[in-house]
């Protein structure tokens, strides 16, 4: 299962459902544009090794920017940025 941002953050604060969720899956992947994320909203040098040990510990398959990721996050930039306002890393998510 491809978890997204929102599930790992909701995870950290203690959200029950997050964590039955995350305890369930068989698969755990996260895509590097979500670990950037994540990274992006650490306070400190002690969070961020909380993250990495976090992702380690849970066995997280982490997910690299292919060629073909590139080229789809950008048809949906050229598609929807002006539209709904989406952002390069929605963008690379959805992709």
């Amino acid at each position: 299962m491809l978890f997204d941002t929102d599930i790992l953050i909701w995870y950290f604060r203690g959200n029950a459902k997050a964590a039955l969720v995350l305890g369930k899956a068989s698969l755990r992947q996260v895509s590097i544009i979500t670990y950037m994320e994540l990274l992006q909203g650490a306070q400190s040098k002690k969070e961020i090794k909380l993250i990495r040990a976090f992702l380690k510990d849970f066995d997280f398959k982490m997910l690299p920017i292919t060629e073909n990721i590139s080229h789809r996050a950008s048809v949906y930039m050229e598609e929807y940025c002006l539209k709904v306002d989406m952002c390069l890393a929605d963008a690379l998510l959805a992709a």
